[in-house]
């Protein structure tokens, strides 16, 4: 009997966390929003699978993200998005 190295891992929220980070996959509709907030002592990554987010660092800095698109910056800067379009994205924390 073998024991399976992989899991599959579906649905919206955390998928994987541990004290090195975590990984979260978000599902928006069009119109949907994150709220603004920050990750202190951690590098952020945001990866849009599908759709787009409007994305404001620190209350001015704006990035458009399409579909395909990454945006990474550390974490002690404040983070807000509204999605463009129905969205999925992975948003992923790493300890500095």
């Amino acid at each position: 009997m073998s024991t399976q190295a992989g899991t599959i891992l579906n649905g919206e929220g955390e998928v994987f966390a541990n004290g090195h980070g975590s990984v979260e996959r978000i599902v928006l509709h069009a119109g949907g929003s994150i709220a603004r907030h920050n990750h202190p002592g951690q590098d952020v990554i945001v990866t849009v699978l599908s759709g787009g987010l409007d994305v404001v660092l620190d209350d001015g800095e704006k990035h458009p993200l399409h579909a395909g698109d990454t945006l990474a910056f550390n974490g002690r800067h404040y983070f807000a998005a509204d999605a463009t379009a129905d969205t999925v994205a992975i948003h992923t924390t790493i300890r500095e």
